[in-house]
C-alpha cells in the first residue's frame, strides 16, 4: 500500500467524522453504524480489487457475495418484525 492510499484513506475517514460531527452532538448508536458502514464499505472495496489480482471475476463475485450475504442478513434478523426468517426461507406471511 502506498503512500497516495494511504492518504486516500485518511482522507475518507475524516470525511465521515466531518460528517458525524464529533463533540457538536453525543455519541449514538446510529454514529456508530455509520462508521462500521464506512469501514465495511471499504473494505469490501479493498479485499475485491485484491481478489480480483489472484482470482479470476467469477470466483471473486462468489468470494464477495458469500461474506456480504451473513453480514446484510444479521440485521435484517435482528431488526426485522420477528417475520424476516420466515421471508428468507420463503415461507408465506
Amino acid at each position: 500500500m502506498g503512500p497516495n492510499r494511504i492518504f486516500e484513506l485518511l482522507l475518507g475517514f475524516t470525511s465521515v467524522l466531518v460528517t458525524l460531527r464529533p463533540g457538536f452532538v453525543e455519541f449514538h448508536l446510529t454514529s456508530g453504524l455509520i462508521l462500521v458502514s464506512a469501514f465495511t464499505g471499504a473494505s469490501a472495496v479493498v479485499t475485491g480489487k485484491g481478489l480480483l489480482r489472484a482470482e479470476c471475476a467469477e470466483q471473486t463475485v462468489f468470494y464477495l457475495t458469500l461474506f456480504a450475504v451473513p453480514f446484510a442478513l444479521m440485521p435484517t434478523l435482528y431488526f426485522g418484525n420477528g417475520q424476516a426468517w420466515k421471508y428468507c426461507l420463503g415461507w408465506p406471511p
